[in-house]
């Protein structure tokens, strides 16, 4: 279930996103007419994307991509006025943001909006896999540290280390990680 946010300065606009954004599969679109209010929903829940027609009631929109890049995972899309499109791209470009210069042209639109929510996906697989890997070098680095006590405490080889801590984990049925973390237990005590 897809959730979108749309942001505009009158209801007509949100109202004409709204029927575009429901054709390229979003189920729940939630439309309000200022950036405090994108805030306060931001505040509640976290929507897959955001649709900002500059300018808005209460403010121009840059520092709302500005604050939804950094407080949630969504995309991003931009509306604005074709003569200052190119400059808002500069200055939202740190938020991947994609800026489509109005007036809009419907097809443009659609396959815009399967281009940004398509990116997001990736986005966010790179993210995840970063995380995964980032663990893995932490339990590394902690596996290599118990390695280094083993050596230090018991004289064995890195090999022979190594090997007590896989043949300990087969035994206990546990993770490497939970038997270096076991290790640096009894010998940083």
């Amino acid at each position: 279930m897809l959730n979108a946010i749309v942001s505009a300065k009158n209801q007509d606009t949100c109202d004409a996103i709204t029927l575009l954004l429901s054709e390229c599969g979003f189920d729940s679109i939630k439309t309000v007419l200022n950036g405090t209010e994108v805030r306060k929903h931001y505040e509640i829940t976290d929507f897959d994307l955001a649709v900002i027609c500059t300018p808005l009631e209460d403010e121009f929109g840059l520092d709302l991509v500005s604050h939804i890049y950094k407080n949630s995972e969504s995309a991003i899309v931009v509306l604005a006025n074709s003569d200052v499109a190119d400059e808002i791209q500069k200055k939202v470009a740190f938020a991947n943001a994609f800026v489509l210069s109005r007036p809009l042209n419907k097809l443009v639109f659609l396959q815009c909006i399967k281009y940004v929510m398509l990116s997001r996906e990736e986005i966010l697989r790179l993210k995840s896999e970063n995380t995964e890997l980032q663990q893995k070098m932490k339990d590394l680095k902690l596996i290599d540290r118990a390695k280094c006590m083993l050596i230090q405490y018991l004289r064995i080889s890195e090999t022979q280390a190594h090997r007590h801590i896989q043949k300990q984990a087969m035994d206990q049925r546990i993770t490497q990680t939970a038997v270096a973390m076991d290790i640096l237990k009894t010998y940083e005590n």
